[in-house]
């Protein structure tokens, strides 16, 4: 993955100049990015990125604040907890940094 060296102003989250941001993938991979976009209503895959990292940001606090993100069926009261790798690993960091995560924390829906 490459960036340009833009320098970012008020902790990155404004620029003089757009970045270009660009990796690489697989055929495969870009095929459902396009779906996704396409699903979602999305006018291009910046847009796509753009809730991405907001998705991301709200998954990050809530497991700071030792909560779990999962899929909830209320119809069916279930409760699916998504398990990551990059969650697991932020569970770990917030845990170091004197942040109490709660493995025996509840997901009672009822």
């Amino acid at each position: 993955m490459t960036t340009n060296n833009t320098p970012a102003t008020d902790e990155g989250k404004s620029r003089k100049s757009p970045l270009r941001l660009q990796f690489e993938i697989a055929d495969w991979q870009l095929s459902e990015l396009d779906e996704f976009v396409e699903n979602a209503g999305f006018g291009s895959r910046k847009d796509l990125m753009i809730h991405m990292i907001a998705m991301w940001r709200w998954a990050q606090k809530e497991i700071e604040q030792g909560k779990e993100i999962a899929s909830v069926d209320l119809e069916k009261n279930l409760c699916r907890p998504l398990t990551m790798p990059a969650f697991e690993h932020m569970k770990k960091v917030f845990s170091k940094q004197g942040l109490r995560y709660d493995e025996t924390q509840a997901l009672d829906i009822s």
